[in-house]
């Protein structure tokens, strides 16, 4: 007989037995903690009776763990799937045992694991991996030996041996990747602690899926796996699609029937069942019937939940020792796990990569936020019942037509009298809601329209005490607001008790009657939760967040209509959720200093933006890496002086004669990046025909997907791209396809965006000056990201053309020039500057005997 007091302690056996009596005796899964001797000492309950799911056990547990958990029937031998899941979890060092409900007899399957130490990453021996007579010297083709990336891994290695926040601006070409893959794989595989890599952009997603991983899994002498991780969304569900096979004329649109059909032939032979494996983008509307998501997921219940693409999908990334996430992904991660790990996006994760970091506070801005739109809302309700035509659509009118032919089935009175109040009551009242909708948002777009000055397109109203306490708003807005709350709580309140209803009907329900059940439940709760959005973003009122009202018109049907509320700073959030919750964060990216920054910190901005300047310093590691690039040959700065300034109304039509010109210097093979569609577009009229004249094709940002856009760019090496927001940043063109990078303006954030007000108000409080504390550095850091398009790789020339001579004339330019690579600057009259730029080329085909203007 096993004395259970060497492996449970008194305080330990007395918990596990009163979370036992609370559900009556059935079963219940509880993680230990053990002690210096291995005694479990406090528990937590991690599933009761079917619950029972093995990856999130993984996500709780630590090694010297142990999974408990009971046998109602009094016999503690553990069963065949007992032994296969104790197996399972003794990969990760947690024990397993079964006790009876009286807590007084146990049956040890692993025993439990001892603690240890984290082992320390040999530091010569990772970064000789990347030195001339390493690893990846010998299987790379094309190696080249970078002082650069050595010191990078060197740092990263630092900052895991220490628990050290790393941030390391590295230039371009260092070879970030590798740098950071290296360190974090051994220390992962070496500790059984899993690292996510957060990146911004697909492209480097897939360059380290596709390329970078599979490279390291051939070359390493150690044995790991990564995974791509995808948001629940992109997974099709099958419990859905089931419903959907035989029920879809109940559910989707006539016009939507075909490309039902063919989602659901395509669910049965897709590898991952995700729509990357799909050869076509869905429609939206269809997509999101079928789609996987938390709320409707019926998990360990689902009878699907054994085949399921999520469930599948997250099993390997439980295996794991690499996550590659996006960033979107990891603050959506963050965002729910601060409410509760069952509901985590993401596996448990012990470590951060921060990949392309400058975007974060703008990510993490969303994230910490809120928005709700008039789509959203119309969505959630359609779900419930869209009147098509003639034939009526969604959940409640399916459960309607179900329950009354089970009523004359049975005979079941109680099942006519919920059919009787579903026709009667909810869908006359879901079809009010929808309407009052439709009319509370239109009164909204009119109001903020007369309201507001700005793009005719797009105009943001800004919530403040002004707003709130004006005649107007409180007449046009508020009490139809109120009625919609009243309205909303009072549609999910009647679908609430009548699933209550239904569920108390002592009978078995069809299987697809459940299914739909489910759906309408989270269907309300989205109700609920929108109506608690707007009660925020409406009627809250604190200094900590910018609330505001977004409306875009639309040529045809309503204008679109967001409501947002998002933090002014996101320092405390990404210190709460980040940086008290990791023990290695690692912030890496081409822009992240600022010169002539406060107390000639080049990383004050980008510090301050995140939140690091909460954390005690000796807890940071900054390294500034430069790029192994020759700028001062490679490149050059040319600046046209006699260009009227931004403000002017001749601005337009002179930087389209400059822009001409140097395009034929250049021989097309240039970005031309705005900060506004409205001047984009004003110069892309009056230059596309004359550049198509002398044989320069010209593409437009907008005419196609951005990467088959990006694609037509680099294989027509004589094209130019005219391009805004999206381009400054994550764009990749090596070789001569890309030698000119012109920027029409200095990339200044337009001062009438809400959050920016409200950011530059509490810079303001706080006795600083919004200008430079904020507007300036993240125009220089978007400056720095558009310079960094044009040279990607040694033998890369070109020139990058500032057609803003505020650079030069105001106070503030030193600051963006000496954010830049150091080059030759030219300045000077157009002609002159024009002059300059041929004698580059020229210069540069001399050195490198390579031919510019040929003949294609």
């Amino acid at each position: 007989m096993i004395n259970i007091e060497k492996y449970l302690s008194p305080a330990a056996i007395t918990q596990i037995k009163d979370e036992i009596m609370d559900i009556a005796g059935a079963e219940v899964f509880f993680i230990g903690k053990t002690n210096d001797e291995l005694i479990v000492e406090q528990v937590q309950v991690v599933a009761r009776g079917n619950d029972f799911m093995v990856p999130v056990v993984e996500e709780a547990a630590s090694r010297s763990d142990v999974i408990i958990h009971n046998h109602p029937s009094g016999t503690i031998q553990p069963s065949s799937a007992d032994l296969m899941v104790a197996q399972q979890l003794s990969k990760l060092g947690v024990a397993s045992y079964i006790i009876n409900n009286n807590v007084d007899q146990l049956f040890v399957i692993i025993e439990p694991f001892p603690k240890q130490g984290e082992l320390r990453l040999d530091i010569p021996r990772i970064s000789q991996s990347l030195q001339p007579t390493g690893v990846v010297a010998k299987y790379l083709k094309n190696y080249e030996h970078r002082p650069q990336q050595i010191e990078m891994i060197k740092q990263i290695a630092v900052a895991f041996n220490d628990k050290k926040i790393a941030v390391i601006e590295a230039g371009t070409g260092v070879g970030k990747s590798l740098a950071y893959l290296i360190p974090a794989i051994y220390w992962s595989v070496q500790n059984k602690q899993r690292v996510v890599v957060s990146t911004r952009t697909i492209n480097l997603q897939q360059q380290l899926i596709q390329k970078d991983i599979p490279f390291l899994k051939r070359i390493l002498d150690i044995d790991f796996q990564a995974e791509l991780v995808k948001g629940r969304s992109n997974y099709v569900c099958l419990r859905k699609i089931e419903t959907m096979e035989s029920n879809s004329e109940s559910l989707i649109e006539d016009k939507l029937q075909q490309e039902i059909t063919t989602l659901i032939n395509w669910s049965k032979t897709s590898r991952d069942g995700s729509k990357s494996d799909l050869n076509f983008i869905p429609n939206s509307a269809v997509w999101e019937q079928i789609a996987s998501e938390s709320d409707t997921c019926q998990r360990s219940e689902c009878e699907h939940f054994q085949r399921c693409f999520v469930t599948r999908a997250r099993r390997r990334a439980n295996q794991a020792n690499i996550l590659v996430a996006n960033h979107h992904l990891l603050f959506s991660d963050l965002a729910v796990r601060s409410i509760g790990v069952e509901t985590a996006v993401l596996p448990g994760y012990n470590h951060i990569i921060f990949d392309e970091a400058h975007n974060i506070e703008d990510i993490a801005t969303d994230y910490f936020g809120l928005s709700l739109t008039r789509a959203g809302i119309q969505r959630i309700l359609r779900r419930l019942h869209q009147g098509a035509g003639k034939k009526a659509i969604g959940y409640l009118d399916f459960l309607a037509s179900k329950l009354m032919i089970l009523s004359n089935k049975y005979h079941n009175q109680e099942l006519r009298s919920i059919f009787d109040s579903i026709e009667n009551e909810l869908i006359p009242l879901c079809e009010a809601t929808i309407e009052l909708n439709n009319e509370l948002m239109d009164n909204i777009a009119a109001f903020v329209t007369e309201n507001s000055s700005g793009n005719a397109n797009e105009i943001k109203l800004r919530i403040t005490k002004k707003l709130w306490n004006s005649l107007p708003w409180a007449n046009a807005i508020m009490d139809q607001i109120e009625n919609f709350i009243r309205l909303v709580k009072q549609l999910s309140g009647k679908i609430n008790s009548m699933l209550e209803q239904l569920n108390d009907i002592n009978l078995r329900l069809p299987k697809e009657v459940n299914s739909a059940i489910v759906d309408i439940n989270a269907q309300t709760n989205r109700l609920k939760t929108a109506s608690d959005t707007i009660q925020k973003i409406i009627f809250n009122n604190d200094d900590e967040n910018a609330r505001w009202i977004e409306v875009v018109a639309r040529k045809f049907g309503h204008s679109t209509i967001r409501l947002r509320i998002a933090p002014i700073n996101i320092a405390q959030h990404m210190n709460d959720l980040v940086f008290q919750n990791f023990q290695t964060i690692v912030m890496t990216s081409a822009t992240l200093t600022i010169a002539n920054q406060r107390n000639n910190d080049e990383f004050y901005f980008f510090a301050t933006q995140v939140g690091l300047n909460l954390i005690p310093k000796n807890r940071i590691l900054t390294s500034t890496i430069p790029a192994p690039f020759d700028y001062e040959q490679q490149s050059m700065i040319a600046i046209p002086l006699d260009i009227p300034t931004p403000d002017s109304f001749q601005f337009g039509d002179a930087i389209s004669d400059f822009i001409f010109n140097s395009l034929q210097i250049s021989r097309g093979r240039a970005f031309i990046l705005f900060t506004s569609y409205g001047l984009l577009h004003k110069v892309y009229q009056r230059l596309e025909s004359k550049l198509s004249a002398i044989g320069i094709p010209s593409l437009r940002q907008g005419e196609l997907e951005r990467h088959q856009l990006l694609e037509k760019f680099k294989t027509d090496k004589q094209s130019v791209l005219f391009a805004t927001d999206s381009f400054w940043q994550g764009v990749d063109v090596e070789g001569e396809a890309l030698q000119s990078v012109i920027i029409a303006k200095l990339p200044f954030q337009v001062p009438s965006e809400p959050i920016l007000q409200a950011r530059f108000e509490a810079i303001e409080r706080a006795g600083g000056n919004p200008f430079m504390e904020y507007s300036l550095p993240v125009a220089a850091l978007k400056l720095k990201q558009g310079f960094g398009r044009l040279i990607r790789k040694k033998t890369d020339i070109g020139i990058v053309t500032i057609l803003d001579k505020r650079i030069i004339e105001k106070f503030y330019g030193k600051t963006f020039l000496n954010s830049l690579p150091k080059t030759r600057i030219v300045t000077g009259p157009a002609k002159f500057v024009l002059d300059e730029s041929t004698n580059f080329f020229q210069s540069c085909q001399q050195r490198n005997n390579q031919l510019f203007y040929r003949e294609d």
